[in-house]
């Protein structure tokens, strides 16, 4: 048993034989508090630790483990989310000092199917494990005879996102009364490293039509939201007199919340002066959540807030 590769893939199939053989006891409060303090960590730093000792090492294994069931019984996405996101970053990290061979494999136990010379990757699991990012985007990628071909960054790059997946996959789980008292802890701990609900929401947000409250909820949750979710969110706030820097913020708890970025997106789509799209476009983007009769959300917002319709002069 490779327990620096256990320590450094706890996702693994050798990790979880390693706790097979460990037992399945009742854990001890030290461990529950050990795997708490992962979680605070993941969420207020970037860096991953790995200690070298048998000992260390075959903790920090149950210490992952430990922390993905509490997070099961905490039953917040949003932590869930940040928690799998930066652990999945911490393998991507150790997969680009333990090189490709360690790569392939692990790529091989979360389901990838990689073909060599060159490296590529069967069409559909590349659409299941591609990153939500620009680069990644079918138009951008070398497809021939159903395969896309990569570079051995963005296989590690889809490695870590198929990881993430994994790791967020939680079902949901009843906590032991020594779970209870973690958890409550847990929570405090982790409202001094997670963003505030969102603030200055502006206008009359009882307003808002079912597809605007619906995206409001999703970010206010952290649950994941599409491109074109964000963009109509934003794009609808901006329209309705929302500061830039305030519709950035509608998204600090995405787990792949980027300030820099996001405020930048805001800013560039105020100065565009990007319209709201309308009732058919957001349908067509799956985003559509009544049958409002109207042509398109901002139209029924400014109705239900008694803004007078605008006349043509005479």
């Amino acid at each position: 048993m490779d327990l620096q590769f256990c320590a450094r893939y706890p996702f693994s199939s050798q990790a979880r034989t390693l706790l097979e053989q460990i037992g399945k006891g009742e854990p001890s409060h030290a461990a529950l508090e050990q795997a708490a303090g992962r979680i605070v960590s993941d969420l207020a730093s970037s860096k991953p630790h790995i200690m070298q000792t048998e000992s260390s090492l075959q903790s920090q294994v149950i210490s992952f483990a430990l922390a993905r069931a509490l997070l099961a019984a905490m039953g917040d996405r949003y932590v869930a989310d940040r928690f799998a996101r930066a652990e999945a970053r911490h393998a991507s990290a150790h997969l680009r000092e333990d090189g490709p061979e360690t790569t392939l494999q692990v790529a091989g136990e979360l389901g990838i199917t990689v073909a060599m010379s060159p490296l590529r990757l069967r069409f559909d699991q590349y659409l299941r494990f591609r990153p939500p990012l620009q680069e990644f985007r079918m138009v951008n990628s070398r497809l021939a005879n159903g395969e896309v071909q990569l570079t051995e960054n963005e296989l590690v790059r889809l490695v870590e996102e198929a990881a993430r997946q994994r790791i967020g996959a939680l079902p949901p789980l009843d906590p032991t009364p020594a779970m209870t008292t973690v958890i409550s802890s847990l929570r405090r701990q982790l409202a001094e490293v997670t963003p505030q609900p969102i603030a200055n929401i502006p206008i009359q947000a009882g307003a808002f039509p079912p597809c605007i409250r619906s995206l409001l909820e999703s970010a206010d949750k952290g649950s994941h939201m599409g491109h074109y979710g964000r963009w109509a969110l934003a794009v609808f706030m901006l329209n309705i007199g929302s500061k830039p820097v305030d519709a950035a913020k509608l998204f600090a708890k995405q787990s792949d919340y980027n300030e820099q970025y996001s405020m930048y997106q805001a800013e560039h789509a105020a100065q565009m002066k990007y319209k709201m799209p309308g009732c058919a476009t957001i349908d067509s983007w799956g985003l559509c959540t009544a049958h409002c009769r109207t042509r398109s959300p901002l139209a029924l917002y400014r109705r239900a807030a008694g803004a007078k319709p605008k006349r043509r002069p005479a």
